[in-house]
């Protein structure tokens, strides 16, 4: 098996996934791509398949859902794949073009010449990242999540919510994904809320990210509302934390 693997979750991703997946199996990097389909309409699978058969045996393996179950579990099924076949790293990335496959390269690299480091994002919101074609209403949105969440959370992150990212197999060991209970894409702050709480080293390297050409964003009213009520709860258990922290200190 290849050192690092790339979980790719597809929801009716036909004009992107296929070309996505063919470039990075071209590149001289030791990485297996696994495709965690959600039941997509449009062939999204068929296309990957008949466009990449010739690697299908060794790099590229398929993990097809009968229905819409959302990003989190696509990545906690894609983890789990990947922890029982002894990956030394697992990737996130969308298979809608709005992460560069220039980007991964850089990233995977970093990790081989600092092999200590934990948990390597890609970042839009720190010194050289980049935001292409996103309207202003998104980009508030993505900056405002983020912002909460450092500051509600105490995370020293500045795009936890980014959705490109490197993982170790021993810090997903400790975070045991499975026991997340996230659904949407605040499953992203809170994987990184509890890297940040075991003191993993997290690094983050700038990305530029480019606005989907096909299709629409999976972002949703039901989303949103998840993600700010967990940030209410999680800020409060912060909150209570650091309460009985002083008190037992005062004793």
């Amino acid at each position: 098996m290849s050192r690092f693997l790339l979980v790719m979750p597809t929801l009716n991703e036909a004009n992107t996934a296929p070309r996505l997946v063919r470039e990075i199996l071209s590149l001289n990097l030791d990485i297996t791509i696994l495709v965690v389909d959600d039941g997509s309409s449009d062939g999204t699978v068929d296309q990957i398949f008949f466009q990449n058969h010739a690697d299908l045996n060794s790099k590229l393996f398929f993990l097809v859902r009968s229905e819409k179950l959302g990003l989190a579990t696509a990545y906690k099924d894609g983890f789990a794949w990947g922890s029982e076949r002894k990956f030394d790293y697992s990737i996130e990335m969308d298979a809608d073009g709005s992460h560069q496959v220039s980007d991964l390269v850089l990233m995977l690299n970093y990790v081989l010449d600092n092999p200590d480091t934990d948990l390597l994002i890609g970042s839009r919101w720190i010194p050289g990242g980049k935001i292409l074609n996103w309207p202003r209403r998104r980009e508030i949105l993505s900056r405002t999540a983020n912002q909460l969440a450092k500051k509600l959370l105490g995370i020293k992150v500045s795009d936890s919510t980014s959705g490109f990212r490197v993982v170790s197999n021993n810090l997903l060991e400790g975070i045991c994904p499975e026991k997340l209970v996230s659904i949407g894409y605040s499953f992203q702050i809170e994987m990184v809320k509890i890297a940040f709480s075991k003191s993993a080293k997290i690094i983050e390297l700038p990305i530029t990210f480019v606005e989907r050409e096909f299709g629409q964003s999976k972002i949703d009213l039901k989303i949103m509302f998840e993600a700010l009520a967990l940030l209410t709860v999680w800020s409060l258990e912060r909150f209570n934390f650091l309460v009985k922290s002083v008190f037992r200190k005062l004793k």
